[in-house]
């Protein structure tokens, strides 16, 4: 059985803002994010990965170890 894409993600809201987070591995092309992106009109989601930090609008990817400091900005 095939999840919403809404049951996907996982939303962080910081003020009037909404970001959707992601956890992913290393490899992928983020298409459930792009999509999450485009259907509610967010300009920015956050992917959470053992990556190093990459602000690629309108993706940010973020590393494990930095998920506390980034989510307490």
């Amino acid at each position: 059985m095939k999840k919403d894409i809404d049951e996907t993600f996982k939303t962080w809201k910081k003020e009037e803002h909404r970001y959707p987070i992601l956890v992913a591995g290393k490899t992928g092309t983020l298409r459930s994010m792009h999509i999450y992106l485009e259907k509610y009109r967010l300009p920015v989601g956050v992917r959470i990965s053992q990556l190093y930090f990459n602000k690629t609008l309108p993706i940010i990817s973020l590393p494990f170890y930095a998920i506390k400091r980034y989510l307490n900005y």
